[in-house]
């Protein structure tokens, strides 16, 4: 299981481009509105540093309007699940620690004019990003839990990202802390689940991974991905023969499918169940791309569990036809020789 195939997709969107007057702010302020629509302008020719100066100019003169503050970190801050910003540059780690600086103002309980609470919860989470690419990604995940809610998609969301930050800079405790509390806020996506899963898998801990699969498994019994990722899991674990018996009723269900039936080859081989491996992989043999050489190698070991050497010689010349120069096959028949 890919955590980045989990995580890597799905984070909390930023806002648009086109922002509403905040209710409670001095709208009618001629010269904000126009600085504004010119820094849009200057964004959408591509002056960026332009843009964002001007955005500055509408934070000095109306610091209670959060739209120049939000789009400015939106825009000098890296896309979401952007990799740039697991190592930011230096010039990136000041314009995040100016953002996050600006929005805590909006945010400042010294304040006389409140936010509106929507605005409030939005500029928390970009807030929070902000202070995640500044090199801050706990403080961030910390930020993001204090103000989440229950059935608070967008903070689920945002604290989704921030464990991906996390994974890429290697914090695995930081980003399961960031999942957990993400589950929390919104306990009924399953995806939270199968990501702390897949991280608690990177940090070796097997069977934490296999609780929440099970867990995920209980709550969506029809979800094949998540059966495949809890058979995985346990075969690693050494139980393999419950990981051969979710495997075995996903090849049921693609009957078709060489990869279905080479998985329950391989849970068998580790189950001891050489008969049944070799079936499987003669069967994944057949169905399996030409030029894949591995199911003519779990045939071949499932061969010498059985003490069919010649057999076994056979399925690694099959290996070697497939893929010329194939190290396994070579030892294999260099072993048996």
């Amino acid at each position: 299981m890919s955590l980045g195939s989990g995580l890597a997709l799905g984070m909390v969107a930023m806002l648009s481009f086109a922002i509403p007057a905040p209710a409670g702010a001095q709208a009618g302020d001629r010269m904000v509105e126009r600085w504004l629509a010119r820094a849009e302008g200057q964004f959408r020719r591509g002056r960026t540093r332009a843009a964002a100066q001007l955005w500055r100019r509408c934070i000095a003169r109306e610091p209670g309007d959060w739209r120049a503050p939000v789009r400015l970190a939106e825009t000098l801050l890296p896309d979401r699940a952007a990799h740039a910003a697991a190592e930011p540059s230096a010039e990136m780690r000041r314009d995040a620690a100016e953002t996050a600086d600006v929005l805590m103002v909006l945010l400042g309980a010294e304040r006389p004019e409140a936010l509106e609470p929507a605005v409030s919860h939005r500029v928390h989470m970009v807030r929070a990003w902000a202070i995640a690419v500044a090199g801050d990604h706990r403080g961030a995940i910390e930020a993001v839990a204090l103000v989440a809610g229950r059935m608070d998609t967008p903070a689920a969301m945002q604290l989704r990202r921030l464990a991906a930050l996390a994974v890429l800079r290697h914090d695995l405790e930081a980003a399961v802390h960031a999942l957990g509390a993400a589950q929390r806020a919104d306990p009924v996506d399953l995806t939270l689940l199968t990501d702390e899963a897949a991280v608690e898998l990177g940090r070796g801990r097997t069977l934490d991974a296999i609780r929440l699969l099970r867990e995920a498994l209980h709550r969506q019994p029809e979800d094949e991905s998540v059966q495949r990722d809890l058979a995985g899991a346990l075969l690693a674990a050494g139980y393999a023969a419950e990981a051969l018996d979710l495997f075995a009723a996903l090849a049921l269900e693609h009957a078709d499918d060489a990869g279905a039936h080479l998985s329950v080859a391989r849970a068998a081989l580790e189950a001891g169940r050489a008969e049944r491996a070799e079936r499987a992989a003669s069967v994944a043999l057949r169905l399996g791309p030409e030029r894949d050489p591995e199911p003519a190698l779990v045939l071949a070991a499932a061969r010498l569990l059985l003490g069919r050497r010649d057999a076994a010689r056979d399925a690694f010349r099959e290996a070697l036809r497939r893929q010329p120069g194939n190290a396994r096959a070579r030892e294999g028949l260099r072993a048996l020789d």
